[in-house]
């Protein structure tokens, strides 16, 4: 089987494993950023979730700084929108987002095109269309991941791989009850953690796993599913976890003053959140 190295390999290609990836290529390392769709950005471009959420605390200070800072400023690159004018933006530009915060909307399409030109600069590799089917361990270490795309299967070694698919990717083994007893240490009393649990109907056996996990650990398990149309079967999901109450309902209500300015998330849909089909509870029990 074909091999190729490189110093670090990136498996996904959403906002955080396109900066995962760019890092790694600016400090002189060969890398290598692998892509199983035919568009990188992940949620943020092929799930239309088109808002870059604030770097900011909401009284004026700014928190996140860096390539988060970076991916904020250049998302507006190819579209209509702007930074808002307090943090450094055109005067009269418009976010796309009422506030004050450090945060804008964006262009899905457009923010491919800046985070390809990112890759482009920083000199990463970049596979799209090309799937990840297995990993190679030596001891507790991954040393390469075999992929399969239109020229065959091939083998991608590395010294260092980031994981940034999602908890049916090469890094599936690390969500389980450690990593759920790891969250729940960081918890202050009374916390709650919600982690990607996927789709049912797309990966079952994720979901059913990473529930298990959490039992294993915490005293209250739900699963909480949103709509999103242009991800894989329509939905994904959280698994949601604490030792202080019942999940199996939402704790807050949708505010009449914002549910007036909602389009497609209403009181009804939030409420049923974690409304489960016969099978999904059958999986979970």
């Amino acid at each position: 089987m074909k091999e190729l190295r490189y110093d670090v390999v990136v498996c996904g290609a959403g906002v955080a494993g396109v900066a995962a990836a760019v890092a790694a290529a600016r400090q002189g390392a060969k890398t290598a950023l692998i892509e199983k769709q035919c568009l990188i950005g992940g949620l943020a471009t092929s799930g239309l979730i088109y808002i870059y959420l604030p770097i900011c605390d909401g009284n004026g200070k700014q928190l996140a700084f860096g390539l988060a800072e970076e991916m904020l400023r250049r998302c507006v690159e190819y579209g209509p929108f702007a930074v808002p004018e307090r943090w450094g933006g055109p005067a009269g530009g418009n976010p796309g987002i009422a506030g004050e915060r450090c945060q804008c909307c964006f262009s899905p399409a457009g923010f491919t095109l800046t985070l390809d030109k990112m890759l482009e600069e920083a000199g990463v590799d970049l596979w799209l269309d090309t799937l990840i089917a297995d990993a190679r361990r030596e001891k507790e270490r991954i040393v390469a991941v075999e992929v399969e795309n239109l020229s065959g299967r091939l083998r991608i070694a590395g010294k260092c791989f980031v994981d940034s698919t999602d908890p049916g990717g090469p890094g599936a083994p690390l969500f389980g009850e450690k990593f759920y007893r790891d969250l729940k240490r960081a918890l202050r009393p009374g916390g709650v953690i919600a982690t990607q649990s996927e789709s049912p109907w797309l990966l079952p056996d994720v979901v059913k796993n990473l529930n298990r996990a959490a039992k294993a650990v915490f005293r209250f398990v739900g699963y909480a599913g949103f709509q999103v149309p242009t991800y894989p079967t329509g939905m994904i999901g959280a698994c949601v976890a604490t030792d202080a109450r019942d999940v199996t309902a939402p704790c807050r209500e949708v505010a009449p003053e914002l549910a007036a300015q909602l389009r497609y998330y209403t009181a009804e849909i939030h409420r049923a959140s974690f409304a489960q089909p016969a099978f999904l509870r059958e999986l979970l029990t």
